[in-house]
């Protein structure tokens, strides 16, 4: 698994990144979310793709609402991100499998290293500019 981290961090950085950049918008309009609903919503994704991979279509979804809101986002930009574009190369499906189970690692690593921070905390203070609140309070 280590090589595998390595090799989709190298070749896909930009997709890590962009779903990260997603968890990180989704937490701050819904304050109260945690760790395991982001591990959660990551885990169905992928088992989506996984399915998709074997030739079928089936969205694999959850009890929980906020769970499935941010599994449509994550799909979202990874959707966009397969559409082919002009001076690109396609994003295969096996690329966006690789990718979320490198982001399911992640996760799982923050919430079994003790004394770590949680996995949100960490990835909203390495990107303070998308953590920041966008409304500013201004008194006049």
């Amino acid at each position: 698994m280590r090589r595998k981290y390595y090799d989709v961090h190298s070749q896909h950085s930009e997709i890590i990144t962009g779903l990260e950049e997603a968890i990180i918008r989704f937490a701050k309009g819904i304050r109260s979310l945690k760790d395991e609903q982001v591990r959660e919503s990551v885990a169905l994704l992928l088992k989506t793709y996984q399915t998709e991979q074997s030739g079928l279509i089936y969205e694999h979804t959850g009890a929980d609402p906020i769970v499935n809101s941010l599994g449509r986002e994550l799909r979202s930009f990874l959707e966009q991100c397969r559409a082919p574009q002009p001076g690109q190369n396609l994003l295969r499906l096996g690329d966006v499998i690789g990718c979320l189970e490198v982001l399911l690692a992640d996760i799982d690593y923050h919430a079994s290293a003790t004394g770590q921070d949680t996995y949100l905390d960490f990835i909203t203070r390495t990107r303070p500019d998308l953590a920041q609140s966008s409304s500013s309070s201004l008194l006049i």
